[in-house]
């Protein structure tokens, strides 16, 4: 049985879609992935598909991640960065992301 309604629904664009956003935006294939991680987490956590957006928010959650939950590749990696990211700030606002921005990240 599959659960309807409120958080459940119609599946959105996942990480592919995340990927071709970021293609679309000129993001080179290496970091694409890792952006595109967070992207597609933090698009699940709010409820919806991936956006434009999302690129920002993923670029300034990176630059607070710990080195040591970078850098792996695969589900494993994925799985890793997720996790070496501070609870909760995937579902905050791009506003506050943006205020809480580390020194010297763009």
């Amino acid at each position: 049985e599959v659960p309807w309604g409120g958080a459940f629904g119609t599946p959105g664009p996942d990480m592919g879609y995340a990927l071709r956003l970021l293609a679309d935006l000129g993001e080179n294939a290496e970091e694409a992935r890792e952006l595109a991680t967070v992207m597609a987490a933090r698009a699940s956590r709010l409820g919806r598909a991936p956006v434009a957006a999302d690129a920002e928010a993923a670029r300034i959650l990176l630059a607070s991640a710990p080195a040591e939950g970078r850098g792996g590749r695969g589900a494993e990696g994925a799985r890793r960065l997720l996790e070496a990211l501070q609870p909760g700030l995937l579902a905050t606002s791009l506003e506050e992301l943006r205020r809480r921005r580390p020194e010297g990240s763009a």
